[in-house]
Parts: structure tokens; C-alpha cells; sequence
């Protein structure tokens, strides 16, 4: 897979993708500095497509949220 685009997000900038752009990753550069990434998915999804760049393949996993709708979801641990 190759990158074709790259954004460079300032502090307090907003950013978009959706699955007809394309792939996306979330990266800070920074050794020595902290970062906060919020995303918001509406709607929530129940699953999605992962991409394991070492592997170059992509694997569907089941999405977990804090909340839903403004309420809080109760954590649970898969047994799988």
C-alpha cells in the first residue's frame, strides 16, 4: 500500500475521512510531548476494517464505544 495524501493536523484542528476517501491513520511525531485524539462516529458502527501495515492485511474487528447517543455503555470483555 502506498500513501498518496498527508495531512498535517495543527493544535486544535479538526480533521475528516470517511471509508470513500480512503484509509487513515493517526500518528504524533512528538518523543516528549502528549497528544488527545476525540472521534466521533455517527452513527456508531458495530465493526470495521483494520489494516496491519507489517502484514499489509486487514482483518474486521467488532467496535467498542463509551457511550451511545449521549448514554454511557456498560464496559464489557469479550471472551473471544
Amino acid at each position: 500500500m502506498n500513501v498518496l495524501d498527508e495531512s498535517v493536523i495543527e493544535d486544535n484542528g479538526v480533521a475528516y475521512i470517511n471509508d470513500s476517501i480512503g484509509l487513515h491513520r493517526l500518528e504524533h511525531r512528538s518523543a516528549t510531548s502528549q497528544a488527545v485524539s476525540l472521534h466521533l462516529y455517527i452513527p456508531p458502527y458495530n465493526k470495521c476494517q483494520i489494516f496491519d501495515e507489517s502484514t499489509g492485511s486487514s482483518n474486521e474487528v467488532k467496535s467498542t464505544f463509551y457511550s451511545k447517543y449521549g448514554m454511557r455503555t456498560p464496559f464489557t470483555v469479550s471472551s473471544n
